[in-house]
């Protein structure tokens, strides 16, 4: 689908390379987040409480720490990572320890 303007001009044609560039990255980070709540099953607050730190992706098979605090009614937990979502995360791991994923 090509979306056009009032008079029919395609709007791609009209977004600079830096613009395009920044919504490429805004949709696989929303896609990332998405794939990340369905394959861990977490809660949105969950996940938006995890930090790289938290995540074991060189460990065998790869897990998360959730703490007790980001958890309803448990005392904390590990959550044993899939291997495609390990995958889309290793990139994010070299060199932002810090970095909040959701």
């Amino acid at each position: 689908m090509v979306v056009v303007d009032g008079k029919g001009i395609p709007l791609g044609n009209h977004l600079d390379w830096a613009c395009q560039s920044e919504l490429k990255l805004l949709a696989w980070g929303l896609s990332l987040i998405y794939k990340a709540l369905v394959l861990t099953e977490l809660r949105k607050g969950q996940l938006a409480s995890l930090t790289m730190a938290q995540l074991k992706l060189d460990e065998s098979p790869a897990y998360t720490i959730l703490a007790a605090a980001d958890e309803k009614n448990s005392p904390g937990s590990q959550i044993i990572l899939r291997a495609g979502l390990v995958a889309l995360l290793e990139p994010l791991g070299q060199g932002c320890v810090h970095h909040q994923l959701g």
